[in-house]
């Protein structure tokens, strides 16, 4: 899915974010369709059993289905509010092939800013068709009042999803009960984007300004340990943030790095 921030005063020359295929066996390469027209696309999860590719979208902010066979789409419900940026890095399915990711509540009257609590969860049931905006979002550090800022999300084999905070906070929802609990703070601050799992663990990688950091969970206690600052000797440099990561099959762990300032992004190699 193609992303990008235009200003607004071109949204009728954007023609919007197009889903796009790729094989890489035969090199073809081919634009699907464009789910909502002039706006793009900043989160995508797929369900292969519907074949339906759900988007969320920048700006406005929607939460969109894909048919990726027939290339038909429609708006499944609005999820921001335009005062401010509600959802995170990307929406994760749950193990009933619910879409979750967050919302941004509307808070015309107040002069400063929408307040500490505008984050919050949603949830969209094909099955039933309908969108459930929960009333709460992730907690905040040492108790404070209202909701984290979301970041990354990772649906994982337990059947948890895992959600990073804007402020380097670690949390839990259970998908059943839409509870959520904060586990603690893995890696230094700020911002959880980039989680995946192997081996019954939770793998992220948190910290920004070039204090990126891997952590890893055992899934079955949820007990986690710092593993180290990404750091490359040869080159001096330090990973400035990360914001996605997986797995190759021989395990060799492998993090998408952005929002560099003096240089380009790298790809990132991680040897455990």
């Amino acid at each position: 899915a193609i992303a990008i921030l235009h200003d607004v005063d071109d949204y009728w020359n954007a023609p919007g974010g197009a889903i796009v295929r790729y094989n890489p066996k035969t090199g073809d390469l081919r634009k699907l369709g464009i789910p909502v027209p002039h706006v793009y696309i900043q989160g995508m999860v797929i369900d292969e059993a519907r074949r339906v590719a759900y988007c969320q979208t920048f700006t406005p902010e929607y939460l969109a289905a894909f048919n990726i066979d027939t290339g038909e789409s429609r708006i499944l419900g609005l999820t921001g509010s335009g005062l401010a940026m509600g959802q995170s890095e990307n929406i994760v399915l749950d193990k009933k092939s619910r879409v979750w990711g967050f919302w941004g509540v509307t808070r015309a009257w107040q002069q400063h800013g929408i307040g500490p609590d505008m984050n919050r969860l949603y949830c969209y049931d094909p099955a039933a068709d309908k969108m459930t905006f929960f009333k709460h979002g992730l907690p905040l550090m040492e108790g404070r009042y209202g909701f984290a800022g979301p970041d990354g999300m990772f649906a994982a084999s337990n059947g948890m999803i895992y959600c990073g905070s804007g402020e380097g906070g670690l949390c839990r929802v259970n998908p059943d009960t839409a509870e959520v609990k904060l586990l603690g703070a893995p890696c230094p601050p700020r911002r959880i984007a980039a989680m995946t799992e192997r081996d019954g663990f939770l793998y992220g990688i948190g910290g920004r300004f070039g204090n990126a950091s891997l952590f890893r969970m055992d899934l079955a206690t949820e007990k986690y340990e710092l593993l180290g600052r990404l750091y490359d000797p040869e080159l001096d440099v330090s990973a400035w943030q990360c914001h996605d990561m997986s797995f190759a099959s021989d395990g060799v762990l492998f993090a998408g790095e952005n929002d560099t300032t003096t240089r380009p992004g790298y790809l990132w190699e991680i040897r455990l």
